[in-house]
């Protein structure tokens, strides 16, 4: 059976699409992921050092690390709450920091048994981990530890 010109190039590029788009969601379910939290994690740890210098360096109440947190936080879209000793906010990103400031309280005062999540770095200063948000189901990248 013959097919025309027209119905051969139809099918071959309904083919073609078909491909494009299965290679596309390969490429996405192989190698996204892995890339996301590679970038995010270097963004969260970039952020912890300079956050770390001005804390050493007494200059985190400072106007121009205010300019520079602001920075961080919005390139690299990510949440920061500074606690001092005393649990009290010396500075977020958030207007409404009570959530992350029990979550970062949860963190330092429970046991590690609790989270359940997934460990991406653990050193003597800070812990990294893949948190499930039970109340909406989305996964988060947590970082908390202390400076100094």
């Amino acid at each position: 059976m013959k097919y025309s010109i027209r119905k051969q190039f139809a099918l071959v590029f309904c083919f073609l699409m078909a491909g494009t788009i299965l290679l596309c969601w390969f490429i996405n379910n192989t190698f996204l992921e892995r890339y996301y939290l590679d970038n995010k994690q270097k963004a969260m740890m970039s952020a912890y050092d300079i956050i770390n210098k001005a804390s050493n360096e007494g200059t985190i109440g400072s106007d121009a690390f205010d300019i520079e947190f602001l920075k961080i936080c919005g390139k690299n879209n990510i949440n920061i709450i500074l606690l001092d000793a005393q649990t009290r906010t010396i500075k977020t990103s958030m207007n409404e920091y009570e959530i992350l400031s029990r979550q970062l309280l949860d963190y330092l005062f429970q046991k590690e048994e609790d989270f359940g999540d997934r460990v991406l770095a653990d050193e003597k200063n800070y812990e990294m981990r893949i948190r499930l948000d039970q109340r909406t189901q989305l996964e988060y990248i947590d970082m908390w530890g202390g400076f100094g």
